[in-house]
């Protein structure tokens, strides 16, 4: 570094990675816990809720 000096070294780790795919995810979890909300027996929001989820984690549903 010419003319300057190191202030902060910040790492990138996995947990801003969870965090990103978290904030993605919030639109479709918000929607998913809205159709469980008025639908709770409906299987297929609960399947749109695990799909969200597992958006949410990385996973694969």
């Amino acid at each position: 570094m010419q003319g300057g000096f190191l202030v902060a070294e910040v790492p990138v780790n996995q947990d801003r990675h969870a965090d990103a795919r978290l904030i993605a995810a919030a639109p479709e979890l918000l929607n998913a816990l809205r159709e469980l909300q008025a639908n709770p027996n409906d299987p297929r929001a609960h399947r749109v809720a695990f799909g969200a989820i597992a958006k949410a984690t990385g996973e694969s549903a």
